[in-house]
């Protein structure tokens, strides 16, 4: 059971990682070496940086949208 928890922690931060361009890439059997604990703490970093982008890309959109129907 417990190891089917962590490698689908793994899978999740492997997905995350993915799609931050600000995060490098780590290998599946690095992560595999991490305990729980440690593997939860990086996921929840990863969707952390994940939401701020999210915030920004959505500020940054909506200002082109503001400069757009200004025209």
């Amino acid at each position: 059971m417990n190891k089917i928890n962590k490698e689908n922690i793994i899978l999740e931060i492997a997905k995350l990682v993915e799609t931050d361009i600000n995060t490098k890439t780590i290998s599946l059997d690095v992560l595999r070496l991490l305990d729980i604990k440690e593997l939860e703490k990086i996921k929840q970093s990863l969707l952390k940086s994940k939401k701020e982008l999210s915030s920004k890309s959505k500020k940054w959109l909506d200002e082109i949208a503001q400069n757009c129907s200004k025209d």
